[in-house]
């Protein structure tokens, strides 16, 4: 007899299909928030190209026309700084590399106040540049925006969002998965004379199943998972907690300066970033767990069903 009717199987596998799909769904989202994440993060450091072209810009205005003697007078850190100013006006087109500081002739006043000008114009440009792509950050659709300040909040708080909903996603899938193939299972007898034609029924139902997953690998006869192929995908689940632990430590770092601004804020911010952190961390470990025993799953009924050899060296490993 058939291992399970096709009508009937027809309901679990999509069932797992529906399950899978709402998992990769997550994943995705789950993904793009933290590649958001990410930008602005990185924006807003003062080393990031926008400061550092208002930073010259400013530099610039300040040293025009790059004299020696004004040279001289500066500190070792204060010259690299200095030449390099000179070197973002050349490449700004701002300034011709041809004229030497010590000309008199082809440096006149009215050129230095016209250069100090645009320099200035430039740097202001620059500044409302910065403020209102850097440390104010658009969220694309919803039309709201909050200050880059802010950002471990909201980041802590919509990945634990994300987070739960994939531990529940996870959860269901597995529970699909164990159901479906427990009822595969039931109709494989060990007295059963036709026992190898049930095999050959229940690994055709595995190969179909097998064809809906995208985030899990599971093992086939032609070509069995390697360590890259179980691990990779795991990636893309400690994301949000990197990326949050990155922005954690990053505020540590600049600890003072969130002071300097509002003692009050930069408070809130540490301690509600904290508990989103250690959430985070949970929700991600639970996370990971339901992921390789899915992992597990699939190996063991790929044994079972005879669809591979045992080799233990490529089980997936207990979280």
């Amino acid at each position: 007899m058939e291992v399970m009717q096709r009508e009937e199987f027809k309901y679990h596998l999509n069932a797992v299909i529906h399950a899978s799909r709402r998992t990769r769904w997550i994943v995705v989202v789950m993904v793009v928030a933290s590649i958001l994440a990410f930008i602005a993060f990185w924006n807003s450091r003062r080393s990031c190209w926008a400061f550092e072209r208002l930073t010259k810009a400013h530099q610039a205005a300040q040293w025009c026309p790059w004299s020696d003697s004004l040279r001289a007078k500066l500190s070792d850190s204060q010259r690299e700084k200095f030449d390099q100013s000179r070197k973002w006006a050349i490449n700004a087109g701002l300034w011709d590399k041809n004229i030497d500081a010590k000309d008199s002739l082809a440096i006149s006043e009215l050129n230095v106040k016209e250069f100090r000008r645009i320099a200035r114009v430039m740097a202001s440009k620059y500044a409302r540049s910065r403020i209102d792509h850097s440390m104010i950050v658009k969220i694309p659709f919803f039309g709201i925006a909050f200050d880059v300040n802010d950002l471990e909040i909201f980041s802590g708080i919509t990945f634990v969002v994300l987070l739960l909903m994939l531990q529940f996603g996870l959860s269901r899938e597995l529970c699909n998965i164990h159901l479906t193939f427990d009822k595969i299972a039931a109709g494989i007898h060990p007295a059963d004379e036709n026992k190898s034609e049930n095999y050959a029924e229940a690994r055709n139902y595995f190969q179909v199943l097998a064809m809906s997953q995208v985030l899990t690998v599971p093992p086939s006869p032609e070509k069995l998972a390697n360590r890259l192929q179980i691990y990779l995908p795991k990636i893309l689940l400690i994301t949000p907690l990197s990326l949050q632990f990155l922005i954690f430590v990053w505020d540590l770092i600049t600890f003072e300066q969130g002071l300097a601004l509002s003692a009050s804020n930069t408070v809130a911010v540490y301690i509600i970033g904290g508990i989103c952190l250690v959430f985070i961390a949970l929700l991600t470990l639970r996370c990971l767990r339901l992921a390789f025993e899915m992992d597990r799953e699939w190996h063991q009924r790929a044994v079972d069903w005879k669809i591979i050899e045992t080799d233990s060296r490529l089980q997936p490993a207990p979280c």
